[in-house]
């Protein structure tokens, strides 16, 4: 995948990487939702699979 890439250019494939990762994280935890569950799934799947995924979701219930 990232042949021919510089590791400056890998480098910053992994810092926005995971900044998106952070920011799917951050909305997460707006919608009630648990931060590091969510950055987990973003890093694992894709950040913006898994905003998706949270929007369809919608907000966390509360807990009685």
């Amino acid at each position: 995948m990232f042949e021919g890439w510089s590791s400056e250019e890998i480098v910053g494939f992994v810092v926005v990487y995971a900044t998106l990762a952070a920011a799917v994280a951050w909305f997460a935890q707006s919608r009630g939702r648990d931060v590091w569950n969510w950055f987990g799934v973003a890093l694992f799947l894709s950040p913006p699979l898994t905003f998706i995924l949270l929007v369809l979701l919608g907000p966390a219930k509360a807990r009685a």
